[in-house]
């Protein structure tokens, strides 16, 4: 598959250098971070990132077997999207599958579960235009990349819809072979949509409460029939291909010209048709705001109509905050969650902003905006470079450009960055095809060599010693969750542990306290959330747990100080006020009863 590891081209290194640049700023961000166990996590998730497009681009990839091991990567992904349409067509209780009507397996979260899924169709379809391939391969690929774009239109993602407009305009405005990339996507898109109605109606009945079990059975053989149909067209499509090709290339390409050109004025006048419907650019605009600033509920049909959970803005607006409050360093990597619930006007908690824009802004600054730009804008001219040639390198590198175009244009107004399974090949395919640049001649003497050896050596133990440790707290940590009901003292011998490997996070300490309030363990409670809030004095949990520790001790001037601060914290949360209240009037704080609402707030919990 590929050859042992060596100097990496000359663009390829400076996109490595930005990424480690990026990397290093976002260690160096956790000084000024407020929640520095958080910082460490994001930090981490960067190094990981950049380890493996590292290993990748060090490499040298043969030819095809680039585009093959993408194509694996991506089967395996609709393989395990088939056995969940299996399970759901012969579940009990299709819901359980979905939130709010949409797919949310195997990743559980709507958009990025789309997300997944259409990642996984570019690169077969990028092999339905590959004509070194047999007509039946081609066949094959045009099957499963409709496969894939069903299953993701199932999850119902308009941030899925905005990457893939903007991933087919941008390949199109690159590669030379135009035509055959828009003969593949509007077969596929062409299938789907007509087989689009029994997708959608399955929203319709999930959230109705219709006959799921029957919708769910249409919609997974309306999916198995477009596959049929896929592949029927697609082996018309490339027999066509290799016969007028081959025989009148001329032919070919006047048709190709005809095709864009078609393609462009079908563009054009849905464009018109827009404009028209919503009653001319400032209109349409007006409406477009409003829905987009005032989300309201509705009873859409489709999710793709509806307005109802988009806080978006909101998000964007904390981040922009975060922005003006620091420009140059940002408030620490991921470190966004903290701010929200101080300034938020809706009723989510999230940890992220949901645009990778707006995390590097608010989290890094400009400069970490600048680095990861960097990055990304080398790495992409790299792509697009080599989606321009006609070697072997050009499929892979298609391949790559649309994976890496449609994961920044979707991760724009979205998280994706935060999911190792979507950024994780997303980055691995994009450096398997700047490998096949020409790779550096480094002129070193001996001492440069030894020094550059030395370094390596000293960044791969550091590397290890972080990643190591950081990974045993968690699994310590997780350990303790399992089996206190079994095992209390073992419980909290894994997470004092976990609390000395990890002393930045603390995630150790306010489990602790929360096994010891469970067990009405006040004095101890007390201690760990002391403990917690002496490296996260931001976490509004451990102010309420610690504000009804001392309550239960009959300290209710010190209760009253946490809650306060909770309060200040999370100015929207209802159980710090219901709390407060309770403490000023001088009641008992259910704390039991508080721990149950919580939990049933979470998805795992509102399932039991």
């Amino acid at each position: 598959m590929s050859t042992p590891a060596r100097a990496p081209g000359r663009w390829t290194t400076v996109a490595l250098g930005a990424f480690a640049a990026y990397a290093a700023w976002a260690y160096l961000s956790i000084i000024w971070a407020g929640d520095r166990g958080i910082a460490l996590v994001g930090a981490n998730r960067t190094l990981l990132y950049l380890i493996l497009f590292a290993v990748v681009a060090t490499r040298r990839w043969r030819g095809s077997d680039a585009l093959a091991l993408a194509a694996v990567w991506a089967l395996a992904t609709i393989v395990v999207g088939c056995v969940t349409l299996m399970r759901i067509a012969d579940s009990a209780h299709p819901a359980s599958f979905f939130v709010s009507g949409r797919l949310v397996t195997p990743v559980d979260y709507a958009n990025a579960n789309a997300a997944l899924f259409v990642l996984a169709s570019w690169p077969f379809l990028v092999e339905m235009q590959d004509r070194r391939l047999p007509a039946l391969a081609r066949a094959g690929a045009a099957a499963l990349a409709t496969v894939a774009t069903a299953l993701a239109v199932l999850s119902q993602s308009k941030g899925a819809a905005i990457g893939v407009a903007a991933t087919i305009v941008v390949v199109v405005a690159v590669i030379p072979n135009r035509a055959r990339f828009l003969v593949s996507v509007l077969l596929v898109g062409g299938v789907v949509a007509a087989f689009h109605a029994p997708l959608l109606d399955l929203y319709t009945q999930l959230n109705a409460e219709g006959d799921q079990r029957h919708a769910a059975r249409v919609a997974a053989l309306a999916i198995v029939g477009s596959a049929v149909v896929a592949c029927v067209l697609g082996l018309v499509v490339a027999t066509i291909d290799r016969v007028v090709a081959d025989s009148r290339p001329n032919a070919m390409r006047i048709a190709s010209a005809a095709l864009v050109a078609a393609a462009a004025a079908s563009v054009a006048a849905a464009c018109v048709a827009l404009v028209i419907h919503y009653g001319g650019p400032s209109q349409g605009l007006h409406r477009g705001w409003h829905a987009f600033t005032q989300p309201s509920d509705t009873s859409a049909s489709s999710h793709f109509t509806s307005t109802t959970g988009n806080h978006r803005y909101d998000l964007w607006r904390v981040a922009a905050h975060q922005f003006r409050r620091a420009p140059l360093t940002g408030a620490g990597i991921d470190n966004f969650g903290a701010d929200y619930l101080r300034e938020r006007r809706t009723n989510e908690q999230p940890l992220y902003p949901h645009s990778l824009e707006a995390r590097l802004l608010g989290g890094t600054g400009l400069i970490g905006f600048a680095l990861f730009a960097a990055f990304v804008g080398v790495l992409l001219w790299r792509l697009a470079s080599a989606a321009r040639s006609r070697g072997p390198q050009a499929p892979i590198a298609v391949a790559a450009l649309a994976m890496l175009v449609y994961w920044l244009a979707h991760g724009s107004v979205d998280w994706l960055w935060e999911f190792p399974g979507l950024s994780g090949p997303t980055l691995a395919v994009a450096a398997c095809a700047a490998s096949f640049e020409v790779p550096q001649a480094w002129k070193l003497t001996r001492t440069g060599r030894r020094v550059l050896l030395t370094g390596t050596g000293i960044a791969a133990i550091a590397a290890a010693a972080i990643l190591g440790t950081s990974w045993i707290a968690a699994r310590d940590t997780a350990v303790a969750l399992s089996n206190w009901r079994s095992d209390l003292p073992a419980a909290y011998a894994d997470l004092r542990q976990a609390s000395s490997l990890n002393r930045l996070s603390d995630e150790p300490y306010v489990v602790a306290g929360t096994l010891a309030e469970r067990h009405e363990d006040w004095r101890l409670a007390q201690q760990q959330f002391e403990r917690a809030l002496g490296r996260n004095g931001d976490n509004w949990y451990s102010h309420l747990e610690l504000g009804i520790a001392l309550a239960n001790q009959g300290d209710p001037t010190g209760a009253r100080r946490e809650l306060e601060q909770a309060h200040f914290l999370d100015p929207g949360e209802s159980l710090i006020i219901d709390s407060l209240a309770a403490v000023r009037a001088g009641h008992r704080v259910d704390a039991q009863s508080l721990d149950r609402e919580i939990i049933a707030r979470t998805p795992a919990g509102a399932a039991h």
